[in-house]
């Protein structure tokens, strides 16, 4: 279909932001790896040191898979929500990885699967959340 035709399309049904990104795109050209943000929800009920032997075993199978951490706060306050409530207890993290697929490929391993029972009863985790970058 002609590029122009796409894009009066996404205009006429409201999905010109998800045209506009392709037009540049090159017939049979690789896709291009965008990193993924994840956002993490979670109210630590231990200290430090009891975290410990989860960090130990998850800490390096998430920089192997490109772990970037972007932002944490131990607990939400009211002055940090401008719209809407949160109503989760703790605090949130932003974590950036390579890919989608690196962040899968760490979170579905054997290894990481074998390290979350050793944060059980230390950490409730209210959600954790993929968010592909644009």
């Amino acid at each position: 279909m002609d590029r122009f035709v796409i894009l009066m399309l996404g205009v006429l049904v409201g999905t010109l932001p998800s045209y506009v990104g392709d037009l540049g795109a090159e017939v049979g050209a690789e896709e291009e790896v965008k990193p993924v943000y994840v956002l993490v929800s979670a109210e630590v009920k231990s200290a430090p040191e009891g975290l410990k032997a989860y960090s130990d075993a998850a800490r390096p199978l998430a920089i192997g898979a490109g772990l970037e951490v972007v932002g944490r706060i131990e607990s939400v306050s009211d002055e940090l929500v401008f719209e809407g409530s949160w109503s989760h207890a703790g605090g949130i993290t932003i974590e950036r990885f390579e890919s989608m697929a690196a962040f899968e490929s760490f979170w579905y391993s054997e290894a990481y699967q074998a390290a979350i029972p050793l944060r059980e009863g230390k950490v409730d985790i209210n959600f954790v959340v993929a968010v592909p970058a644009v």
